[in-house]
């Protein structure tokens, strides 16, 4: 019995060293877009959640400080976060709103963050309802 020989050319061989790496480059591009728009969600979830929380406060209690706002932001967001670093840039405090800016990046990847919301004064409005519906018959 003669064995025949199958003649292997490396075509084969070529072909892979070049899809192999273009797929897992592929690949690893999915894997970190991914982990952006994750990171980008956990810091703008916690945002909302801070800003959201500051706003409806009872402000005549207490003062809302810049740094009460940094602690809430860092306890939201530290340890979440799988890709992106993040940096508070701006709290803007005022009597009529509140205003927080964040930046996050890794290399090219970055994104700034901005939410703002109203502080709410409900007191306020119930008591004025209530002294208009009393004058008015």
């Amino acid at each position: 019995m003669k064995k025949k020989r199958k003649k292997l050319k490396g075509s084969a061989t070529i072909e892979m060293a070049v899809i192999v790496p273009l797929i897992l480059g592929i690949l690893m591009l999915i894997i970190f877009t991914i982990f952006y728009f994750h990171d980008k969600n956990i810091i703008t979830a916690s945002l909302m959640e801070v800003v959201m929380i500051s706003a409806n406060k009872d402000h005549d209690k207490a003062e809302l400080t810049v740094a009460e706002i940094e602690d809430a932001i860092a306890e939201r967001i530290d340890d979440k976060c799988i890709f992106l670093q993040y940096s508070v840039e701006d709290i803007e405090l005022s009597k009529e709103k509140i205003k927080v800016e964040v930046t996050a990046q890794k290399g090219r990847f970055k994104t700034r963050i901005y939410q703002s919301m109203p502080l709410l004064k409900p007191e306020k409005e119930i008591r004025e309802e209530k002294r208009w519906k009393s004058i008015l018959p």
